[in-house]
């Protein structure tokens, strides 16, 4: 499974604006959803999920409701560190080619 970001702006975040269920319905369609962040002096929410792909996570995010503007695919550091700069650069590079 792949990790993703899911990221979304908006103004006076709140975690009302948060469809419920969202987790669930989710789930239902393979997708994990990990976290939920928000920045709200960036006015900024992030969701870090896991799916089979970056098309399954963007089916299950529209038929959950939730509102993204922008969806990554994500390498999180497995021993909790900080990526090198020589993987963040091969990262990019990567997202380049697409």
């Amino acid at each position: 499974m792949g990790q993703f970001l899911a990221e979304r702006f908006v103004r006076d975040l709140d975690a009302s604006q948060l469809p419920l269920g969202a987790r669930d319905t989710l789930a239902a369609a393979g997708v994990q959803l990990h976290k939920t962040i928000f920045v709200p002096g960036d006015e900024t929410c992030f969701h870090l999920l896991s799916a089979g792909s970056l098309d399954d996570a963007w089916q299950a995010i529209r038929s959950a409701g939730l509102q993204v503007d922008r969806l990554h695919e994500v390498e999180l550091a497995s021993d909790g560190g900080e990526l090198t700069p020589e993987r963040a650069v091969e990262l990019a590079r990567q997202g380049d080619a697409r």
